[in-house]
């Protein structure tokens, strides 16, 4: 059963336990009328009783044989307007206890009911609430990952730049080859690899104290594999230095790779050449 069925069940049914208990408490006024008749008769039928008594032992006392008066129409009219309240006292009480019995059975069986429906109610309220819940975690979970996603694109279109805790990881690693020397270019088409290439002379220079220069730059077409750190090598052999900066590069997250050329280049040579971001 749907909540709008439901709650118009709870409500009629409401409705109905009124209509009942009210029936009830008018039945139970009935049989408080009932016993007030049956209490007034058997009243009346005591006083008669006790009228008797005194008239025998007044005949007793006198010692007279002879029958007492006859006692007049009213008395006994009275007598059996007495017994005749007491009859319609006890059917009146039979009759509104069974209706009262009737009555108060179909207010237990609606009361019932009502807790079961009650009970359906919270039931379905509380798998709402489940559904709600599971709803609510899968929106948390959709926008989690659609803020990842966000992140993500936000790192990809901003600048490189080299942070503090890759520079600590990059300097120790490159010193070993201090006073060793490399070219590097950048894509002069690129802002973003200009801007890069700069910040990677310096840490070359200055805190790897390697000595490179920079040699001109590319324009024009660049293939996808070409993004990111290019390192120029013989095909004769590349140099140790030129492996280290590639590895570390490569391991604290910047794409790098080795590029053995084919044509007339030194034995020991090293190129470094900053494209665009990947």
């Amino acid at each position: 059963m749907d909540a709008s069925a439901l709650d118009n069940a709870i409500s009629a049914l409401e409705k109905s336990i009124s209509i009942v208990e009210s029936q009830v408490d008018s039945l139970e006024f009935w049989l408080w009328v009932s016993t007030t008749v049956v209490v007034i008769g058997v009243a009346l039928e005591l006083c008669f009783i006790v009228r008797e008594h005194h008239s025998q032992r007044e005949a007793w006392r006198r010692a007279s044989i002879r029958s007492p008066e006859k006692p007049s129409a009213w008395f006994f009219i009275l007598e059996m307007a007495s017994v005749l309240l007491v009859v319609l006292g006890i059917a009146g009480e039979l009759v509104v206890g069974v209706f009262s019995a009737n009555k108060n059975a179909e207010l237990r069986n609606k009361n019932g009911l009502l807790v079961a429906l009650v009970r359906e109610k919270a039931s379905n309220a509380e798998k709402e609430a489940g559904q709600a819940r599971k709803e609510a975690e899968a929106l948390r979970q959709s926008n989690l990952l659609l803020q990842s996603e966000i992140l993500k694109v936000q790192e990809r279109m901003a600048d490189r730049h080299l942070s503090a805790a890759q520079r600590a990881r990059i300097i120790p690693a490159l010193l070993k080859f201090a006073r060793e020397t490399a070219n590097l270019m950048p894509r002069l088409d690129k802002p973003e690899a200009v801007g890069f290439s700069r910040e990677l002379l310096g840490l070359l220079t200055k805190d790897a104290l390697w000595d490179v220069k920079e040699t001109g730059g590319l324009m024009g077409r660049e293939n996808p594999e070409d993004r990111g750190i290019v390192v120029d090598v013989s095909r004769e052999g590349a140099p140790r230095r030129a492996q280290a900066l590639v590895d570390t590069l490569n391991a604290v997250g910047i794409k790098a790779r080795l590029n053995r050329r084919s044509g007339a280049f030194p034995v020991d040579g090293v190129l470094i050449i900053v494209g665009s971001k990947p």
